[in-house]
Order: structure tokens, then C-alpha cells, then sequence
């Protein structure tokens, strides 16, 4: 069994392998003599040229971008407190996507809020900021980002409240 498929294994790299790197050597112009060394030599040239292409993502540093998020979740915790004692994803989301502004969507506010998975600190001053202009806490501003959603439903309530309104007008 042994036998057979090592026998397998030698075919196997002798007739698709080799021939690969027969027609690849010949288009490159290796002689036919040199392409026992030139199989090595190509596999080690193209292992050492995509090693570090493939680990570039993992090798770079990351301590610039925790303390970037941190500094922004700071920021954030004078605005908004979780419930729990870590911060949702979602917010470590907003927080590391940032640069000195952070966009936090409406409908995130607001379905958390519901759900008792974040709580203003205080509400009434922190709620008319947001809406207004934005709170900036430590060089970072903090905005409600109002989505395509939020903006037709306001628009088909402001129609609706028109034209109830020019409807009930008295005739003067």
C-alpha cells in the first residue's frame, strides 16, 4: 500500500509539477540540464516573495489603533455609559472607525436605549447637544448620524401633516 502510493506521489509530481516548471523554465530560458536545480531555487524565490506579502496584515502594529479607540471610547463615556461593564460591539465599532468625530447612527441610540443595553449620563443637556451640534468631549465631537430611513419617514410625515392641515383649513 506504502508502495502504491508513494508511486502515486512520484507520478503525480513528475508529470504535473515538472512539467510546469519545464514549459515555465523554457519560456523563461533555463537549459534543460539546469531545471533539477532551477525547481528548488524557483519554489524558495516565490515562497520567500509571498511569505511576507501573506503576513503583512498580521506583522503591523495595532497599539496605535487600541489607544486610538480607547481615547474615542473615553470620549464617548461622557456622553454615553454601557449598562454592562463592557462596551457593545457596535460602539467598539463607531469608536475605532473614527478619526476626531464620532458617528454614532440614530437607530443604534434608539434601539439601545430601549433595550436597556446603553443610558445617557444626562439625558436632557447631552440629548439636545447630540441633536444640535454635536458633543465634543476631549477632542473628539460626538454626532447622531441620521440615515436615508429616518429622513423619508420624517419627509412623509411632514406631507401627511400638510396636507391634514390644508384639508381642515375653514373657507374664510
Amino acid at each position: 500500500m506504502t508502495g502504491s502510493s508513494d508511486t502515486f506521489w512520484e507520478i503525480l509530481y513528475d508529470k504535473v509539477l515538472c512539467f510546469r516548471i519545464d514549459s515555465l523554465s523554457g519560456r523563461l530560458g533555463f537549459s534543460e540540464v539546469g531545471l533539477k536545480y532551477t525547481t528548488p531555487v524557483l519554489s524558495c524565490c516565490l515562497f520567500l516573495v509571498f511569505m511576507p506579502i501573506c503576513f503583512s496584515a498580521f506583522l503591523r502594529p495595532r497599539k496605535e489603533d487600541h489607544i486610538h479607540t480607547r481615547a474615542a471610547l473615553r470620549a464617548l463615556l461622557s456622553v454615553v455609559v454601557p449598562t454592562c461593564s463592557l462596551w457593545p460591539s457596535r460602539y467598539i465599532k463607531f469608536a475605532s472607525a473614527s478619526c476626531s468625530r464620532i458617528d454614532i447612527p440614530l437607530e443604534a441610540i434608539i434601539e439601545d436605549t430601549i433595550d436597556g443595553v446603553i443610558e445617557f449620563c444626562d439625558p436632557t443637556n447631552d440629548l439636545a447637544e447630540l441633536i444640535d451640534s454635536g458633543a465634543t468631549v476631549n477632542g473628539h465631537t460626538i454626532c447622531i448620524n441620521i440615515g436615508w430611513k429616518w429622513w423619508i419617514n420624517y419627509f412623509q410625515w411632514w406631507m401627511v401633516a400638510k396636507v391634514r392641515t390644508a384639508y381642515y383649513l375653514p373657507d374664510i
